[in-house]
């Protein structure tokens, strides 16, 4: 006995049938489309702040010179990504050309960790690397520079320090500062240079409040040495 014949689609059928087939992937492709923009526009790294401390430490040895400095680094709003800084560089340059015709080349020569006073001593922490910058995640890395057969002379400097970030390589983060450095100031990195690690606290404020660069020319806003230990 014969097996009847099925039916042909309704109508109905046909047409649901059709439009599954073509706006199926259609749909999973807007799906994606519209992740793929959610991803590129709304997850961003965030933004990045840098402050620099109230005190950096210097010296100079054996024809090299130092400069440490621990900046705060933080992400005030959430996001979902990260931030890195790829690179550091400090740059230092004399006010007055005159002073000072050599320019110093600087160059991140490590992350250290630093032991306060009495001692107060630096020790390798890490070697130059990517740092890794979230809201949750602040960091105040030390960072070590050093300039080769290159020395202070009396002076006030115009100084900067550059973080370069992954997500804009063209527009890095810059801050500056000046530094001010007198004759007595370099008379007593000689003293020492021989026979102690040569760091020495610059201030940029006065938390003796006795105004002690008030009439020497000195800006107020100026690193200066600060021996208030």
């Amino acid at each position: 006995m014969d097996k009847p014949s099925p039916e042909p689609p309704t109508p109905t059928h046909a047409w649901l049938g059709w439009l599954l087939q073509t706006w199926t992937p259609i749909v999973t492709s807007l799906v994606a489309l519209g992740f793929s923009i959610y991803n590129f526009v709304l997850i961003k790294p965030p933004k990045v702040e840098v402050w620099l401390p109230h005190i950096v430490r210097m010296g100079q040895h054996s024809n090299r010179a130092y400069f440490v400095v621990q900046p705060t680094i933080t992400a005030p709003t959430k996001s979902e990504d990260v931030e890195i800084i790829t690179e550091v560089e400090l740059k230092l340059e004399p006010r007055s050309p005159s002073d000072h015709p050599d320019r110093p080349q600087f160059w991140w020569d490590e992350l250290v960790n630093f032991e306060a006073p009495p001692k107060e001593a630096f020790e390798h922490a890490a070697d130059p690397a990517a740092i890794v910058i979230a809201q949750e995640k602040p960091q105040q890395p030390f960072f070590s520079f050093v300039a080769e057969r290159w020395g202070f002379k009396p002076g006030e400097y115009r100084g900067s320090l550059t973080l370069h970030r992954r997500s804009d390589k063209k527009n890095p983060i810059v801050q500056t500062f000046c530094l001010s450095i007198s004759g007595k100031d370099l008379e007593e990195f000689r003293q020492k240079a021989e026979t102690e690690w040569p760091w020495y606290a610059f201030r940029n404020d006065d938390p003796s409040g006795k105004q002690k660069n008030k009439g020497t020319g000195r800006p107020s806003d100026c690193y200066i040495r600060w021996d208030g230990y």
